[in-house]
């Protein structure tokens, strides 16, 4: 289970920095476990089409035709990509009972996104030709929009399929994350970045239509 970027939309703590591992590629995230499927029932496998063929990034079902990501997946994602629900198995996302996969309407990049230089402000939004149907394996997550108390508990779960084969970086969307500026300017020193994504609930609201809106 490969994919090179992390993302989540349901932190239990602030996720803390990983120092970088001259180790090969990891089948999971840093010390994770596989996931059966209905355990993250909002996570999305993104099947990106590029100008060079195909690639793969996550992102979180926030209502049943939108899906919350990183801007720089956004940046690279061509005509024929599609979001595919309801998997833990990326190695045959197409052939899962029970999966549903949806095609791409439309693209919401952060105005303020810069591909290619820090990962300030790196969160878009995808909405689907057509709405999501509500499963067992497929569900939307909510967002607090006052996260602060969330910081005083001691752990968190990072969803996605693996970790970047180059340098280890863990780069997502979170629920919340203690921001530092160093951090996420910084990817050679600092690995393990995530966008705050309770600090984006008006841009994700106007993205949505106000179809979503953060607690």
């Amino acid at each position: 289970m490969k994919l090179f970027l992390v993302f989540l939309l349901f932190l239990v703590s602030a996720v803390e920095c990983l120092p970088l591992n001259d180790k090969g590629p990891s089948e999971l995230i840093f010390g994770g476990s596989k996931a059966s499927r209905g355990q993250w029932p909002w996570h999305v496998f993104l099947d990106i089409a590029t100008t060079d063929g195909f690639t793969f990034c996550g992102g979180t079902l926030i209502t049943k035709r939108h899906v919350l990501t990183a801007a720089h997946c956004l940046q690279i994602m061509r005509s024929g990509s599609v979001a595919i629900l309801g998997i833990v198995d990326s190695y045959t996302p197409h052939n899962t009972t029970g999966a549903q996969t949806i095609g791409i309407e439309s693209l919401h990049i952060h105005p303020n996104f810069t591909f290619g230089g820090s990962f300030h402000d790196d969160i878009g939004i995808i909405t689907l030709k057509s709405e999501a149907n509500i499963t067992e394996y497929v569900k939307t997550i909510k967002i607090k929009s006052k996260d602060d108390d969330l910081l005083s508990s001691t752990e968190a779960y990072v969803t996605g399929y693996g970790a970047y084969k180059n340098g280890w970086y863990q780069i997502g969307v979170s629920a919340f994350v203690v921001e530092n500026e160093q951090k996420m300017t910084d990817q050679a020193t600092y690995p393990g970045v995530f966008t705050r994504a309770s600090k984006y609930c008006d841009f994700i609201a106007e993205k949505t239509g106000d179809e979503f809106q953060c607690l």
